[in-house]
């Protein structure tokens, strides 16, 4: 309507058009170099976590476990211990002995390994296993194992996992024999919950499934990504 009989409107209608990009254009940059220096101040990425989102996750996941199983959220990171009231994993006997060399008390979980192949004293080491609730340091708050197939509902998968849960409770009943108190008990990961989680312990060590569309991850250059 402005430029059908004039070509001062068409000038002045272009000349505001480019203006006011020109102003949308500013702002845009403005907002993006507040946001780099807020990045740059950081040493490191990070993650903003949405809380409504995980307290449902948790909802979801405690409905799905036996009654008085609770979540043992998984935080994998350099926490410091002291300052957040932390457990740190126990992976072996030497590890357990280091840490109570530290001369502070500790609560720990001993890990055994039941096949996996990563970390963890060997759910057959019974002895050295019960040489770890002796440490003096140390309070053992938990012993665990890790389900390292429990993702596959392949027939060879669940028979290797049923193994592995199998493995566990033979320690635990040789640990018994030895009159050590068993303490909280946890074998769930995430898909271990999803897959089996008819299996009663103390814990389910929930990790991964409970930032399900939770976590905004932020890198140094201030990309985004949900997961």
């Amino acid at each position: 309507m402005l430029i059908e009989n004039s070509i001062l409107h068409f000038m002045a209608v272009t000349i505001g058009s480019f203006a006011a990009a020109a102003v949308l254009a500013m702002l845009l940059n403005l907002k993006r170099t507040r946001r780099a220096d807020s990045i740059e101040s950081r040493d490191r990425a990070w993650a903003e976590i949405n809380m409504a989102n995980l307290r449902h996750n948790v909802k979801v996941l405690q409905k799905m476990l036996p009654a008085g199983c609770k979540i043992l959220a998984v935080v994998k990171a350099t926490s410091v211990l002291f300052h957040y009231g932390l457990s740190q994993t126990v992976v072996d006997v030497e590890h357990a002995r280091e840490l109570n060399c530290f001369g502070k008390p500790i609560q720990v979980h001993i890990k055994a390994y039941t096949g996996m192949n990563r970390l963890g004293e060997s759910y057959q080491h019974v002895s050295e296993i019960a040489s770890i609730f002796g440490c003096k340091n140390l309070k053992v708050a938990g012993i665990f194992t890790h389900l390292c197939v429990s993702d596959s509902l392949e027939e060879s998968d669940v028979a290797f996992t049923n193994q592995q849960i199998q493995n566990f409770y033979e320690l635990l009943d040789k640990l018994k024999a030895k009159h050590i108190q068993i303490p909280p008990i946890h074998i769930q990961g995430s898909y271990g919950v999803l897959n089996y989680p008819e299996l009663q312990c103390s814990y389910a060590r929930i990790g991964i499934a409970l930032y399900y569309n939770v976590v905004t991850l932020i890198g140094k250059d201030g990309s985004e990504k949900i997961t």
